[in-house]
């Protein structure tokens, strides 16, 4: 493992594509960014290396271009297909699914961020509902938590909208 600036990034061996160290960088990076967004470190770099290969990838590919374990692989990309960062494609005449950072990346990220916030709300309005009286207190924290992530939909819907705009 090599040290660029205050990243460790894998010292990839000569059976691989040679990135350049500007690339490895940045996905090293995006796998800090990753793990800070309690996501595993190796979708960050899953999510890198599609960002930098410029066309689908493989399972394989990602595996040998990585230098992790199938399970590793497969557990991540499910991650990040359920996030809407990457997604699977195929090509004609081929058996094999591939991997990609979809061009509308952002808007799909945000969508997702979208679901999964008003899902958290559900929650907390759900529970606000049913408790009794006598949980007054935390029926008020649980308003709070439920105005919040009503804020955060609201601002996330806003900024999805005016990306949209800009992409006309």
């Amino acid at each position: 493992m090599i040290v660029v600036g205050r990243v460790q990034r894998i010292d990839y061996s000569s059976n691989v594509k040679t990135l350049h160290p500007a690339a490895v960088e940045f996905i090293e990076q995006l796998a800090l960014v990753a793990e800070a967004e309690g996501l595993p470190r190796i979708a960050g770099r899953i999510a890198g290396l599609l960002v930098i290969a410029q066309e689908p990838m493989s399972f394989d590919d990602l595996v040998a271009q990585l230098q992790v374990s199938r399970g590793s692989v497969s557990t991540n990309t499910r991650i990040l297909e359920s996030r809407g960062v990457i997604r699977r494609v195929s090509r004609l005449g081929e058996r094999r699914d591939l991997f990609e950072v979809p061009p509308d990346f952002p808007e799909r990220f945000l969508e997702k961020q979208v679901e999964r916030q008003r899902a958290v709300q559900r929650i907390f309005a759900n529970a606000r509902k049913r408790l009794p009286s006598s949980y007054a207190r935390v029926k008020g924290e649980l308003q709070r938590a439920e105005e919040f992530h009503g804020l955060l939909i609201e601002s996330t819907e806003k900024t999805l909208s005016g990306w949209k705009r800009r992409k006309r």
